[in-house]
């Protein structure tokens, strides 16, 4: 999915991702990696962060890295 050419605002986008982390959802993986540049300004350092764990199938760190990211 092109978060770009779909217009997905950034709320949007990290609901997404708390839905497909919290359900160990692959599909989690390609989001992330599509919108990567988008949660490096949204997150900041944590979005790499959340990356490699999600590329490491670790959807119960990446979730957690993405609440805390949130919520400072």
């Amino acid at each position: 999915m092109d978060l770009k050419e779909e217009g997905l605002p950034e709320g949007e986008l990290v609901a997404l991702l708390e839905t497909l982390l919290s359900r160990d959802d692959i599909a989690a993986n390609r989001t992330i990696r599509d919108s990567l540049p988008i949660l490096r300004v949204m997150l900041g350092e944590a979005a790499d962060r959340i990356h490699r764990a999600a590329e490491a199938f670790n959807y119960p760190e990446a979730l957690e890295l993405l609440k805390k990211s949130k919520n400072p």
